[in-house]
Parts: structure tokens; C-alpha cells; sequence
């Protein structure tokens, strides 16, 4: 699969919302990428489930939603029939397969996250049971943080053991991508690389200009 973007709405302005989901429609953007924070796992709080399901009825836009989230179980409930992707959190996880399994019978992809600290290694036995995985590139919980470049590691590893399992599971990446380093996340195997600050320009530009030229980086254009 030829990597794409998706959108982190993290780093849109929230006095204009609207206006910049309107913004990425129209420059062509194929996935908006939601980050749900609950105040605990991560001290920052975001986008809550209200503002989802308003974003989710009023874009034609397929929802990746990462639940950053101590109790990501609570949370499923209010998700179904909004979104197609959900991302959990690994290192919050006490049964993993059961939540993937609930995901999954939601009619999403199911998907873990793991920590730029984290061994992708210890997924292993996760694999045949997900989707996806998301590599974080930064720490989670903020916008605007510098790339962590040894956490492409954890690209590698995920990729070497899909060819050596033989699975069929999409990597995801996000953390400070943007136009210099997203062709190198792509390289690794990612198929859905999440960019946010980037996109959302705050000194000049637009952001039909910024995600012309992460798509230009990309092949996609």
C-alpha cells in the first residue's frame, strides 16, 4: 500500500474548527486523525467524544481516532458508527486481544499505539490479532515536540516481523512529521503517516499549500 496522510486535527485551531476541517477537505486530505486525551494517561486534554461525533457528521472524511486514554473501554461505546479506525494506547492495556476483539466487532480497524520508548518487539504476540499499529515519533500528549529519529526503530522491527509472520497489519506513524522527514516513514513502511503542525500553518501559508507539499514529498502529487 502507497503511504497516504492523515490529518491530525491535534494542532487545529479550536476558535476555527470548522473552518479548518473545511480547509483540509478542500486541499484533498483522505483521513482526519483525532486524538482523544482523557487528563490522566496524558495531562493534556483534547478533543472530546462530543466534538467527535459533531466532526463525524459533518465531514465525508473517514475518522482515525486515537484514544490516549486510561480506560479506553469506556470510550468505545460513544465511538460506534463514527469512525474507522480506533487506536489504543499499548502501554495502558491490561487484556489487549478482548479490546481489539470489541473494536473490531464495532466495525473498525483495531489498532495499538506504542510509545517511542517502547520495544515494538513486545508486540509480537499482538500481531495477528490487530490492524494496525501506530509508532509514536514523539512522546505523546502535546503538539509541537521534536522528531525522536531512534523511534523509526520500532518501523523497522514492525515491518520485519510483518514479512516474516506473514501479516497483513498497516503501520501508522505520527509524532513532528511534516514534508523533510515523512518520505522517510514512508521508506520504512508506513502506510498511514499523521501530520499536524505541520499542515496548519501559523506564520504565512495555507494549508492546501503544506499538505501539497507533504503529498509532493510523498509521490502523491
Amino acid at each position: 500500500m502507497k503511504a497516504n496522510i492523515a490529518a491530525s486535527l491535534l494542532s487545529a485551531d479550536p476558535l476555527n474548527l470548522e473552518r479548518d476541517l473545511r480547509a483540509l477537505e478542500a486541499a484533498g486530505v483522505p483521513m482526519l486523525h483525532i486524538d482523544v486525551m482523557d487528563g490522566h494517561y496524558v495531562p493534556n486534554i483534547s478533543i472530546g467524544l462530543h466534538t467527535v461525533e459533531a466532526i463525524a457528521k459533518n465531514t465525508r472524511l473517514p475518522l482515525d481516532v486515537h484514544l490516549m486514554v486510561e480506560r479506553p473501554g469506556d470510550f468505545l461505546p460513544r465511538l460506534r458508527g463514527l469512525c474507522a479506525m480506533i487506536t489504543v494506547t499499548r502501554e495502558v492495556l491490561t487484556h489487549p486481544i478482548k479490546i481489539l476483539r470489541d473494536i473490531r466487532a464495532m466495525g473498525c480497524l483495531a489498532g495499538v499505539a506504542i510509545e517511542p520508548g517502547t520495544d515494538a518487539r513486545t508486540l509480537r504476540p499482538l500481531l495477528p490479532h490487530l490492524d494496525h499499529v501506530l509508532c509514536m515519533t514523539v512522546e505523546t500528549g502535546f503538539p509541537g515536540q521534536r522528531f525522536i529519529d531512534s523511534a523509526l526503530g520500532n518501523l523497522d522491527a514492525l515491518h520485519a516481523m510483518r514479512q516474516e509472520l506473514d501479516l497483513p497489519f498497516l503501520l501508522e506513524v505520527d509524532g513532528s512529521i511534516g514534508a523533510d522527514n515523512i518520505a522517510l516513514c514512508a521508506e520504512r513502511g508506513a502506510a498511514w503517516c499523521v501530520v499536524g503542525a505541520n499542515l496548519f500553518p501559523r506564520n504565512g501559508g495555507s494549508i492546501a499549500e503544506a499538505y501539497a507539499q507533504c503529498a509532493a514529498a510523498l509521490g502523491l502529487q
